[in-house]
């Protein structure tokens, strides 16, 4: 059970026909892929 001030979040793995798997985000009612937004570490 999530406490009440969490919200869920759906993450994807996009498996490519060529190329690495990577992770899609679903967000407003449609997959993106807004972790390209974050830095890299």
């Amino acid at each position: 059970m999530l406490p009440p001030c969490a919200t869920s979040r759906y993450i994807g793995v996009v498996t490519p026909t060529n190329g690495p798997k990577y992770l899609r985000t679903y967000a407003d009612g449609k997959w993106n892929n807004n972790l390209l937004s974050l830095p890299l570490f």
